[in-house]
């Protein structure tokens, strides 16, 4: 096959990634790539179309191959900090982006990439910062806008029926996807008030998802007012529960003796803060169970 029909191939394979079809690209890249192993070109189209097909392992193989052969390339070392990315090593891909943006501080595509990391990481506030600076440069980039949409919409500065979000949700109904894994990682991270507005988003592009309303559902029961009293049990589980009883065991075992030489005010007072814990350790366990039901019952 001659060069220009190479040269073909490798054009319809960036158009097959550019409609999200990563499985065609990679046949057709890795065709030529079998015919020329030493085309560069191929061996990174290759590459993109592993990422994209969720190969980051094999992605970062190729990739390192080519970095080897020209270590400073900027498109190579942005695809590299990708791959970093989806292997799950944060801070090679930070150090590269911030790398990269030394050296190109207005790329607009490589913002986008470093707030999507931040995105990911749960460093919300960062990743809302970065998004406000690529829309700086370029107010209609479409990542940039839904990106700093959904971040503020998990800070509670954009309500989830706003119509802005809704027309970007709708234009790229795919997009809602990438909240998922945040919205999951936050609430594991307790951080409940930031995962319930995507979790609300989710819900409404899947409302029969009952993962998704039992994830609201413990969402609102960690943010009740009723709930406060039992903040520790809520963000440390049973280490707080049990550092709290022997706390209070402690106490009552150095009370017993004390309350012997307090005046009659002192002995109540110490009855009175074992009688406190005593419901508190019964509230921990009617008062959940009862507010959950409350919280289903009137909906989320």
């Amino acid at each position: 096959m001659r060069d220009p029909e190479n040269a073909a191939v490798l054009s319809e394979a960036v158009y097959r990634l550019q409609i999200s079809q990563p499985e065609r690209a990679l046949t057709l890249a890795a065709s030529v790539l079998e015919r020329a192993p030493t085309d560069s070109n191929a061996a990174h189209l290759v590459a993109v179309a592993l990422l994209e097909l969720e190969r980051p392992e094999e992605a970062a193989s190729i990739a390192a191959d080519l970095l080897s052969a020209v270590p400073d390339d900027p498109v190579l070392r942005g695809l590299w900090a990708e791959i970093q990315q989806a292997l799950g090593d944060f801070v090679e891909a930070e150090r590269t982006y911030l790398d990269l943006l030394r050296q190109s501080p207005g790329d607009v595509s490589l913002i986008c990439n470093y707030a999507g990391l931040m995105w990911e990481t749960l460093r919300l506030e960062k990743a809302e910062r970065l998004y406000a600076e690529a829309l700086r440069h370029d107010p209609e980039h479409e990542d940039a806008s839904l990106g700093h949409l959904f971040c503020r919409l998990s800070s509670g500065s954009v309500a989830v029926d706003d119509p802005e979000l809704r027309k970007r949700v709708d234009q790229q109904p795919d997009a809602a996807a990438s909240v998922v894994a945040v919205a999951v990682a936050l609430v594991e991270a307790k951080r409940f008030a930031e995962a319930m507005p995507l979790l609300q988003l989710l819900l409404r592009g899947d409302p029969s998802n009952s993962a998704l309303v039992g994830a609201i559902v413990e969402c609102r029961l960690a943010l009740h007012p009723l709930m406060w009293p039992y903040r520790p049990m809520v963000r440390w589980g049973w280490l707080a529960s049990g550092v709290i009883y022997v706390v209070m065991m402690g106490f009552a075992v150095a009370a017993r003796p004390l309350s012997e030489r307090l005046p009659a005010w002192g002995a109540w007072v110490l009855t009175g803060v074992l009688g406190a814990y005593a419901v508190w350790v019964l509230g921990s366990w009617a008062v959940p169970p009862a507010l959950r039901r409350l919280i289903r019952k009137r909906g989320v």
